[in-house]
């Protein structure tokens, strides 16, 4: 993934989600990043960059790195909340509310090793896709333009903030793009994982 890395890797506002437990009850997580990451809240790039920084301001987090990845920079930058285990889950968030990434912003649910299913926007492309990452590595990545998907076309206005909807429930994936918050629905992504180079990720 070539991105210029001396921007924003990420832009993003009001992350919450959803947990189901196996006895129907329900938890909800909720972070508008108006005040200080909580010390389970754990920012960190790939691979480690001495530039690479954080920053939570008005309602928005960011993370930047200075140095495009081709000098050192990060490829990646990450948030992970480690203090509750979601199942079932449903993850929703802004975005790029500053309209200014040109990077792929995920919303992911996972586990420390780096097993996951991720939605994202890729703000070069337009596109949504879904992704099962196993062994360190995706195994199956689906997008808004696939056939499958039926050919929706990408967004145009990448100079945007949308809201990202995501769904996992079992082994059911849905993902949906919207102009914002109970707005228009513009994209959505079905994956069903009925064992791509392992068995159905459970939980993370």
């Amino acid at each position: 993934m070539k991105r210029h890395l001396q921007r924003s890797l990420v832009y993003l506002a009001a992350l919450c989600g959803t947990l189901g437990m196996p006895w129907r009850a329900k938890a909800d997580w909720f972070y508008d990043f108006q005040t200080p990451l909580p010390p389970s809240f754990v920012v960190s790039s790939g691979p480690p960059s001495g530039s690479f920084s954080s920053t939570v301001d008005g309602g928005v987090l960011r993370l930047f790195d200075t140095n495009p990845s081709a000098q050192g920079g990060a490829r990646i930058g990450k948030g992970v909340e480690t203090s509750v285990v979601f199942a079932d889950v449903r993850l929703a968030g802004t975005l790029n509310p500053a309209g200014t990434t040109d990077n792929l912003v995920n919303l992911t649910r996972g586990d420390l090793s780096g097993n996951n299913y991720t939605a994202g926007i890729d703000f070069a492309a337009g596109l949504l896709q879904v992704t099962k990452v196993f062994g360190g590595g995706p195994v199956k990545i689906v997008l808004s333009t696939d056939d499958s998907q039926g050919n929706q076309p990408p967004l145009t206005d990448l100079a945007s903030s949308y809201f990202l909807q995501f769904d996992v429930v079992g082994n059911h994936l849905t993902a949906r793009v919207f102009d914002g918050k109970g707005g228009t629905q513009l994209l959505v992504v079905n994956y069903t994982d009925t064992g791509d180079a392992g068995p159905p990720l459970e939980s993370g």
